[in-house]
């Protein structure tokens, strides 16, 4: 549905809302919206633009690639040096520069498995700034169990991700982060 609101200069600001929402727990709204803020961390938003872990371990390739153009790929090449030249093309000196200090990390992250590692950890970072925000375990378990995963292939299972919810919030981390945000514990 359409939410539209005149702010008084005469302009309209146009809100679209998911219907189902309107039916949520207020807990319930604060686990998602937590989880959503929390996805959009510079670092997770690759995410949005490549959900698998095939697909984020090419552009760490491709990354290799162009701050190494020897570097030796396996895989699907062609791809590979398509998407490192489209970096080469779109990318400012100073972010090829960047990357290139960070070359050793980017050859370890496209190492088989590291992708899937990542995501998964990704996963859990999102649903404990759920549980951080919504502060009831029932209500981020039930919200966790219930809300599909990141790394569709080889994702947690809903019964992991709700296990390491609890432990989360049974741990001295989460009252530390908890009083890190000035949220009553």
């Amino acid at each position: 549905s359409m939410v539209e609101e005149e702010d008084g200069d005469g302009r309209s600001d146009v809100l679209f809302v998911d219907p189902a929402i309107l039916d949520r727990e207020e807990r319930e709204l604060c686990f998602q919206y937590a989880r959503t803020l929390a996805l959009m961390r510079g670092e997770h938003q690759v995410l949005y633009v490549s959900p698998t872990p095939t697909v984020i371990r090419a552009l760490s390739l491709a990354c290799v690639k162009l701050t190494n153009p020897d570097y030796k790929v396996k895989g699907d090449v062609a791809i590979i040096d398509r998407l490192a030249d489209a970096f080469y093309d779109q990318l400012p000196a100073s972010h090829v520069d960047a990357l290139a200090k960070r070359y050793d990390d980017l050859v370890e992250a496209s190492k088989d498995g590291h992708a899937e590692q990542w995501m998964r950890a990704v996963e859990l970072s999102i649903d404990r700034a759920g549980l951080l925000l919504c502060d009831d375990l029932e209500t981020a378990a039930r919200m966790a169990s219930s809300t599909e995963p990141l790394a569709l292939e080889e994702g947690l299972t809903p019964k992991e991700r709700v296990a390491q919810l609890f432990r989360y919030g049974a741990s001295e981390s989460y009252f530390a982060a908890r009083t890190h945000l000035g949220l009553v514990i």
